[in-house]
């Protein structure tokens, strides 16, 4: 039942993760090509749409055809604290 009184489940900050412990392993691909990819990882199929990014498990990275797209430019990697270092 609502409880208005209840200000503690407000407080906390939701950072968009719930998904792993380890907060700081999570990576965001960026799709820096004018294509849409559909990706198939370990957790099924991913859509990463041209301009947008993607948090996923790191594990996803380490497929040889992620792999070859990030060599090729069309993909980038950013990890959790290049997002907050300025």
């Amino acid at each position: 039942m609502y409880n208005p009184e209840r200000t503690d489940i407000m407080d906390k900050r939701y950072d968009g993760v719930t998904w792993m412990q380890n907060k700081g392993e999570v990576i965001t691909l960026v799709n820096q090509s004018a294509c849409n990819f559909i990706l198939d990882g370990p957790m099924g199929r991913l859509r990463l749409d041209a301009g947008r990014s993607l948090k996923v498990n790191p594990s996803l990275a380490a497929d040889p055809r992620i792999q070859e797209l990030i060599e090729k430019g069309d993909l980038v990697i950013r990890r959790a604290k290049d997002r907050l270092d300025p």
